[in-house]
């Protein structure tokens, strides 16, 4: 147990890193939108005992800011203990997230990995709900006068270890 208590240490990381993704309607207005901005992918990769992490998420922004982000996060192990505890944290943490419109949280469970999927459309979503749920602060930098700017965040995300294409 003392061993996946040191693997759900890794959840905080991955629902912080998970800040991201989005797309509630799928009309071609939004399509055509979508295609106008820049795309630009981030990824981590993590390994510890029984398992193996990955994280990737495709930012679509204009002016310099997240428009829409879309975050998978992939848990793979052996363990079917390890794979429930993921499961389960998932599920618990995106709970919190039911009431806001434009965040759209997924979990899936396939033979040996749990798969979380976060999709957020930061032109539609009440970021003044997002702040207090992550518990935003002024000193993360991270949100100014109700955007995300992309220098910002991943100048945040490096910290944990996210790299980007540009």
């Amino acid at each position: 147990m003392k061993k996946i208590n040191k693997k759900l240490l890794l959840i905080p990381l991955l629902v912080l890193l998970v800040f991201v993704t989005g797309c509630d309607n799928n009309t071609t207005t939004e399509e055509e939108a979508v295609k106008t901005m820049k795309h630009v992918v981030c990824t981590r990769q993590g390994e510890d005992t029984n398992l193996t992490a990955s994280m990737k998420y495709d930012i679509y922004t204009s002016d310099g800011y997240i428009k829409i982000l879309k975050s998978q996060e992939e848990v793979t192990s052996n363990s079917q203990e390890v794979l429930d505890e993921y499961e389960n944290a998932y599920r618990k943490i995106f709970k919190v997230y039911d009431s806001v419109e434009h965040y759209n949280t997924k979990v899936t469970r396939e033979d040996n990995k749990v798969i979380a999927n976060i999709d957020i459309d930061y032109r539609k979503v009440d970021m003044d709900k997002i702040v207090q749920i992550e518990n935003i602060t002024d000193e993360d930098n991270l949100v100014i006068h109700g955007k995300i700017k992309l220098s910002n965040w991943k100048k945040y995300m490096k910290k944990v270890g996210v790299t980007c294409d540009k």
